[in-house]
C-alpha cells in the first residue's frame, strides 16, 4: 500500500526531527516568557547548551546518557531535561518516561511545560494523545475501534513527586529525570536506588538525568555529585556558574557606571580563570551580570551562593550559623592548590613518595604534603581518631607549621588506631619531632596510649584550664567536653578572623566551609564529615597553649607593657586631687608609679 505525499511528508520530518534536537527545539517547542502572554521557541541558552553537548558526547561514546548534574535556580535544566524526554516520547513509538519532582508543586510545573511543548506542535507531526491528566501523557489513538489498525506511538510520560515514589517502580522505563534529588528524603532515595534505577538498563537510547541544586541534608546527591566530578561512577557530570545563564543580567541605566566590590573583583577574577576541575569554559563577567548578581545578592544574602552557586565548594550552604566566615573562606581559597606530592611513611624517618601532583578528594586515603620541613621551625600536630571502619569517619592528622599558622602536610585515612599511631610517630619525627596533639575521646585514647608507649618525646600535655594560669597536668592529649569544644572553636575562629591560617588542603577547606553551629552549644557539619576540621583546631589549640605571653599577630605581651603602663599611670595622674581614689585605683596607681616611672 503506497503512502500519500502528505504522508510521506509527515514521515520524513518526523525522521528529521529525530535526527536533529535542536531543530526540534527551535521549530516545535515553546515556553512561555517572561512577558505576561508570550510564547517564545525554545532556543537553548550557554548553560542549557553545555549540558546537552556533555550528554550528547556520552550518548555517541556509550549509546546511553546518565547525567548528574548541580544546577543554580532558574537555569532551565529542568525544561531541558523534560524537553530531551519529551523529544523521545512524542517521536518515537513504545518509549516511557518518567518524571520525578521533589513535591507536587514541582511536579505540577514541569508537567505543565511539557503539556505546552505538546499543544504548540505543528498538528502534522503532533501525536495523538488518548490519556492528559496532571499525572500522565499517553500517546496512543483516543478512538479504541481505530486503534487496532492506527495505534499510535503508544508511547507515556508519567509525573510523580517523591512523596509518591512507588506508583512509578513498577513500570518499564526507557528514560528517567530526577528533578531536586537533594531536597528527597531518605526512604525515597532507597526506593530509587533499589527499585526504580535498576529498571533502566544501560542500552542504547535509554536516558537518566539528575539535576537539582545543593541543599542542607542532601548528603546522597552530593555523594553523587563528587563520585561523578571525580570520575569514579559511569555519570557524567555537570556544574555550571551563575553567569553561564544567559537571562542573568540587568541592562545598565544610560550612564550608569558599575564600580565592582573587592567580592565582585574576586569572582571576575574567578570568572576569567575558568573551573577546570569541573570543565567551567574562561568567562569574562560584564556589567550587566555584576548588576543583576548585586541586586540578587541583596535579595538572597548568604543563600545566593545555594540558588545561583559560583563553584561546586560554595553551592553547599547551610541555613545555620556558620563559624567560619564565607567572605574569608573566598580569599583563602586562592591559598588552596595541589600537594607537591603524596607519600607512605615507613618506619624510621624517612617519607617515600608515591605519586606526584593530583588533587585529593574528601573519599581517598591519602598523605599529602604541601611544603617539607625546614630546619629550626617548629610543628603541630592535630590529631582527630576514627575505628577505621569502612563505612564509617576519617582518621586525619593536620601538620602546621607553629609560627606562621600555614597547613604543610594532611594525612586523612581509614586505619587501624594503633597503625595511625605510628604513622603519627614518624610524621612527628620527620617534621622536626612536632608536638603532637591527640583528641583523648574514644578511640582517640587507643591512638595517644600507643604514642606513649612508643615514647614519643613531645606529645600535648592537658592544662588544667580552671585555674588562674592553667597549669601542665600529668595527663596526655587533649579532652573533648561540651567546654572545651567551645575553646578548640574560638582559638581556631580568632586565628581565622585574624588571617593567621593559611590552608592549602581543598578537603579542609570544603569542611571549614560546612563547618557550623548546631542547636544553641553544639557545632558539627552541615554536610559530610569535620574530621579533618577537627584536626586543624587540635593544631591550633597546640600552637596557642605553648605560646605563653603572645598576642594574636605573634608578639610578645611584655614589648606592649611600658606603653600601656605610662598610659594607664598618666591617666590616673590627671584625676588629680579633686578626685578621691579607690581601694583598687590606689594600688593600681602605685604599681603603675614604681613600674612605669
Amino acid at each position: 500500500m503506497s503512502l500519500s505525499r502528505a504522508e510521506l511528508k509527515r514521515q520524513a520530518l518526523i525522521e528529521l526531527y529525530r535526527r536533529d534536537f535542536l531543530r526540534f527545539c527551535k521549530e516545535q517547542l515553546k515556553i512561555r516568557g517572561i512577558v505576561p502572554g508570550e510564547l517564545l521557541p525554545f532556543k537553548l541558552d550557554s548553560g542549557q547548551k553545555r549540558l546537552y553537548d556533555i550528554m550528547e558526547a556520552q550518548r555517541k561514546e556509550k549509546g546511553y546518557i546518565r547525567v548528574v548534574t548541580l544546577k543554580g535556580r532558574q537555569s532551565g535544566w529542568s525544561t531541558l531535561s523534560e524537553a530531551i524526554l519529551f523529544h523521545k516520547a512524542s517521536l518515537s513509538p513504545n518509549y516511557n518516561t518518567l518524571l520525578i519532582a521533589h513535591d507536587q508543586t514541582s511536579t505540577e510545573k514541569i508537567f505543565e511545560i511539557t503539556h505546552l511543548f505538546w499543544e504548540e506542535m505543528h498538528p502534522l507531526i503532533r501525536p495523538m494523545i488518548r490519556y492528559s491528566s496532571k499525572r500522565e501523557l499517553f500517546f496512543a489513538n483516543p478512538d479504541r475501534k481505530k486503534s487496532i489498525l492506527n495505534p499510535g506511538l503508544r508511547s507515556r510520560m508519567d509525573f510523580e513527586h517523591a512523596g509518591k515514589l512507588t506508583a512509578g517502580t513498577g513500570s518499564t522505563r526507557q528514560a528517567l529525570h530526577i528533578s531536586e534529588l537533594a531536597k528527597f528524603d531518605s526512604r525515597s532515595v532507597d526506593l530509587l536506588f533499589s527499585s526504580l534505577l535498576p529498571t533502566i538498563h544501560p542500552v542504547p537510547d535509554t536516558i537518566v538525568i539528575m539535576e537539582s541544586t545543593a541543599f542542607v541534608g542532601g548528603d546522597h546527591f552530593r555523594e553523587m555529585c563528587e563520585a561523578a566530578r571525580s570520575k569514579k561512577s559511569n555519570w557524567a557530570w555537570c556544574f555550571s556558574p551563575w553567569w553561564l545563564t544567559d537571562r542573568n543580567r540587568i541592562p545598565l541605566k544610560p550612564g550608569e557606571i558599575i564600580k565592582p566590590t573587592p567580592d565582585e573583583r574576586r569572582l571576575i577574577k574567578l570568572a576569567a580563570q575558568g573551573q577546570p576541575e569541573d570543565d567551567v569554559p574562561p568567562h569574562e563577567l560584564t556589567p550587566e551580570q555584576i548588576k543583576w548578581y548585586r541586586e540578587r545578592r541583596m535579595e538572597l544574602g548568604d543563600l545566593f551562593d545555594q540558588e545561583y552557586p559560583p563553584t561546586f565548594e560554595e553551592a553547599w550552604v547551610n541555613r545555620e550559623l556558620n563559624v567560619f566566615e564565607r567572605n574569608i573562606l573566598a580569599e583563602m581559597r586562592e591559598e588552596v592548590y595541589d600537594p607537591i606530592r603524596y607519600v607512605d611513611i615507613q618506619p624510621g624517618p624517612r617519607v617515600l613518595t608515591v605519586r606526584k601532583g593530583g588533587r585529593p578528594f574528601s573519599d581517598q586515603n591519602y598523605i599529602a604534603i604541601w611544603k617539607e620541613p625546614e630546619r629550626g621551625a617548629i610543628y603541630d600536630i592535630g590529631v582527630d581518631v576514627a575505628a577505621g571502619l569502612e563505612d564509617g569517619d576519617w582518621s586525619v592528622a593536620e601538620v602546621l607549621r607553629r609560627d606562621t599558622m600555614e597547613q604543610v602536610a594532611e594525612a586523612h585515612l581509614k586505619i587501624d588506631p594503633i597503625d595511625f599511631a605510628e604513622l603519627c610517630f614518624w610524621l612527628g619525627k620527620y617534621y622536626n619531632t612536632a608536638q603532637i596533639i591527640v583528641e583523648m575521646n574514644g578511640v582517640g585514647y587507643i591512638t595517644g596510649n600507643k604514642l606513649g608507649l612508643l615514647c614519643y618525646p613531645y606529645i600535648y600535655i592537658w592544662r588544667h584550664r580552671e585555674r588562674a594560669a592553667p597549669t601542665l597536668s600529668s595527663y596526655a592529649g587533649f579532652k573533648t567536653t561540651w567546654e572545651t569544644k567551645k575553646l578548640l572553636v574560638g582559638n581556631t575562629r580568632h586565628a581565622f578572623l585574624h588571617r593567621r591560617l593559611k590552608i592549602h588542603s581543598r578537603v579542609l577547606w570544603d569542611e571549614m566551609y560546612q563547618y557550623c553551629r548546631v542547636g544553641e552549644d553544639g557545632y558539627g557539619p552541615a554536610l559530610g564529615h569535620d574530621d579533618a576540621v577537627m584536626a586543624l583546631m587540635l593544631a591550633v589549640q597546640g600552637i596557642v597553649d605553648e605560646s605563653w605571653g603572645k598576642l594574636h599577630d605573634g608578639s610578645d605581651i611584655k614589648d606592649h607593657r611600658p606603653e600601656e603602663q605610662k598610659a594607664t599611670w598618666q591617666y590616673l595622674k590627671d584625676l588629680g586631687p579633686a578626685k578621691k581614689l579607690s581601694p583598687t585605683e590606689a594600688k593600681i596607681m602605685s604599681w603603675f608609679s614604681r613600674e612605669a616611672i
